[in-house]
């Protein structure tokens, strides 16, 4: 026997307070984030830009189902890195705005590892200056020879 149910009487399903739920938020792309951190920007159905730990590949202007919490307070939670590409409703000005807002932050971030390389590699000037001043001085091969089996002797102990 089979019994037959009555779907329209059920009652809607009532997820837990704080459960995630899905949304459709559009990424507006990289940003700088306040700590100086990369950071996606997001946009809700509401107009409310929001930033995230950058992770992941998305198109500028694009809309993604994204599994969000949302708290008292208005603190919103992201759960999750792979969103599903929903659709392309974003106005080309407003994507070309926000492609440039994109660029800006990555050539920041370009720079400022350009900076710590180039920091990086001053520090190595500097501190090999001194060896420079003394194999200067060496113009037999044997003492050449000698030099540098001693720096590299130095450098193979340091590493152990």
């Amino acid at each position: 026997m089979t019994t037959q149910v009555d779907t329209d009487a059920l009652p809607p399903l009532q997820l837990p307070e704080g459960s995630p739920r899905l949304e459709v938020w559009t990424f507006a792309g990289l940003r700088r984030g306040g700590d100086g951190a990369k950071a996606h920007c997001w946009i809700d159905d509401g107009g409310t830009s929001m930033f995230f730990r950058a992770s992941g590949s998305y198109t500028i202007g694009g809309r993604y189902e994204v599994k969000a919490t949302r708290a008292d307070g208005g603190q919103v939670t992201m759960h999750g890195s792979r969103h599903v590409y929903v659709d392309m409703r974003t106005s080309g000005d407003l994507r070309a705005q926000w492609a440039a807002e994109d660029v800006a932050a990555r050539t920041w971030f370009a720079a400022v590892q350009r900076e710590r390389s180039d920091g990086k590699t001053d520090a190595l000037a500097t501190a090999i200056e001194p060896l420079i001043e003394i194999a200067r001085k060496l113009r037999l091969g044997a003492d050449r020879d000698a030099f540098i089996a001693h720096v590299m002797r130095r450098l193979i102990e340091a590493w152990r």
